[in-house]
């Protein structure tokens, strides 16, 4: 199972069997197809910039088990002083609206596109495709997912980012992995949360075809 020290409860039911290593390698999001990428970019390279900093609404759902496990709500502040500092630099702020902590088994412990998780997003999510929901659950066998904001016209309900509530900073998520100097991987910086944010926002990966 994913390895975490961590002051939050820890959740009963094994992480999908997972090492820390395999879970901390992996984002769910697929590459846009190359045509893809390039009918989106014909369509947006013209386009003005329309100045000024646009302020994201962020409406957090901290999903737990039925017995409270996996409860990171003291921490989001702390994620969003993350997100405010990676994004200084651009033209995108983040306002946290309001925070609300659900305990749900199926939902905690739902898959990556299973019905649990269309039904979770159904049921909590807030605003419209200006708004940005983040989910912490245990996050399959990922430490997160995020849709593209091409997707939204397609299934508004389903847009926003799910994040593996041990990702959060200072849960301690960490353990040993060969290929660190110091022969720990640490993945509870809150990297994670900027990194599925960026997904969001319409950024692939830098390894993916066509980028």
């Amino acid at each position: 199972t994913a390895s975490a020290r961590s002051t939050v409860e820890q959740p009963q039911k094994p992480a999908a069997g997972l090492s820390l290593a395999s879970r901390a390698s992996r984002c769910a999001v697929e590459a846009t197809a190359p045509d893809v990428l390039e009918a989106i970019e014909k369509i947006t390279g013209n386009a003005k910039d329309p100045g000024g900093v646009v302020t994201i609404p962020v409406y957090w759902h901290v999903v737990t088990t039925a017995g409270g496990g996996g409860d990171v709500s003291g921490m989001i502040p702390d994620q969003m002083q993350v997100l405010s500092d990676a994004y200084a630099g651009s033209k995108f702020e983040f306002e946290l609206k309001s925070v609300e902590v659900v305990a749900n088994d199926a939902w905690f412990f739902s898959v990556l596109g299973s019905t649990e998780e269309v039904a979770m997003k159904s049921a909590l999510r807030k605003g419209g495709p200006e708004s940005l929901n983040i989910y912490t659950t245990n996050g399959d066998i990922y430490l997160g997912w995020a849709t593209l904001a091409r997707d939204y016209k397609r299934a508004p309900g389903y847009d926003g980012v799910v994040l593996y509530w041990a990702s959060m900073p200072g849960t301690g998520f960490a353990g040993p992995h060969p290929d660190e100097p110091d022969g720990i991987l640490t993945y509870d910086q809150g990297d994670t949360g900027t990194h599925e944010v960026g997904h969001w926002l319409g950024l692939e990966h830098t390894f993916g075809p066509g980028t």
